[in-house]
């Protein structure tokens, strides 16, 4: 997996965590770069089939509300024979990752923690929009209750009525 492809995956990945669509991103982007992005360039970028400039990844982070090391760094374990980079000299993700957090300074360092903090945060909307979903869930399942109780009710009331009327 290539650094672009890593990029492109998170973009995606933030982009629909956000709930912007790739237009909206596309628009948004226009506000730092001067010129919003099409629709088909944030496809392309979020494919790994373009490189960044410098103003792009910090446009794409200030759009998405996350950090740089939250664009670059990879979701998932790299295998050691995908190069990172194109070069022939094989880059491990560990070096990486280290090269992105200052002189790969321990986990206490200002960057590690907002990356941290942005995953967290990204865990937490998850989970409350899992508890809003289940929320919403039990209560169609009350209405529904409600109803069948209902139903049920009029249909011995019917059975009530023709069994009387039958006497």
């Amino acid at each position: 997996m290539k650094i672009e492809e890593v990029i492109g995956a998170n973009v995606a990945f933030l982009r629909e965590d956000r709930g912007m669509s790739q237009a909206q991103l596309g628009e948004a982007l226009g506000s730092y770069l001067g010129k919003p992005w099409s629709r088909q360039a944030v496809s392309a970028a979020e494919k790994g089939r373009r490189a960044f400039t410098a103003a792009e990844l910090v446009s794409l982070a200030l759009a998405l509300g996350t950090s740089l090391p939250g664009l670059l760094l990879p979701m998932e374990e790299i295998p050691e024979e995908d190069g990172l980079l194109p070069g022939e000299v094989s880059v491990t993700q560990e070096q990486y990752e280290r090269t992105l957090f200052e002189h790969g300074e321990t986990s206490g360092s200002p960057a590690i923690r907002t990356l941290a903090l942005d995953r967290v945060k990204n865990l937490i909307d998850a989970y409350e929009e899992v508890i809003g979903l289940t929320t919403k869930i039990r209560g169609a399942a009350r209405a529904s209750k409600v109803l069948l109780e209902g139903a049920e009710q009029t249909l011995r009331e019917e059975d009530r009525g023709e069994h009387q009327e039958a006497s």
